[in-house]
C-alpha cells in the first residue's frame, strides 16, 4: 500500500478531459439539460487552441444519441444564448465549424 497523504492528484487519462470552470457553471444555469449535453460534447471535442470543432449535424447527433433535428434545435439555442458561433460549409460532408465563445471557454485562445 502506498502513502497517499503526500502524493499530488494525477489525471487517470491525459486526454479526453476538459477543465469545467466558471464557464461550465454559467452554462448550467442558462441551458436546459439537452443543450447543455451538446455544449459539453462540443467542449470535449473542440480544439484547445481555437475553441472550435468541425462537425456535421449527423455526427453531433450520433455523439449525443439524439436526432439531427434535436441537435439543430440545441445548437440554435446555444447560438441564441451566446455560447457559440456556427459557420456553415458549402460542402455538405465537411460540416459546420462551431466555436465556443470566449466567455464560456476556459483556455486562452491564440
Amino acid at each position: 500500500m502506498t502513502d497517499k497523504t503526500n502524493s499530488k492528484p494525477r489525471l487517470k487519462k491525459a486526454t479526453g478531459w476538459f477543465p469545467a470552470g466558471d464557464g461550465f457553471l454559467k452554462a448550467i444555469t442558462v441551458l436546459p439539460d439537452g443543450p447543455f449535453k451538446l455544449f459539453v460534447f462540443l467542449c470535449l471535442n473542440a480544439d484547445r487552441q481555437t475553441a472550435s470543432c468541425q462537425s456535421s449535424y449527423q455526427r453531433l447527433a450520433a455523439g449525443i444519441c439524439k436526432s439531427r433535428h434535436t441537435v439543430e434545435a440545441y445548437l440554435a439555442e446555444l447560438r441564441a444564448k451566446g455560447l457559440c458561433t456556427v459557420v456553415g460549409s458549402r460542402i455538405p460532408y465537411v460540416g459546420s465549424t462551431i466555436r465556443i465563445t470566449e466567455e464560456y471557454w476556459p483556455f486562452v485562445t491564440a
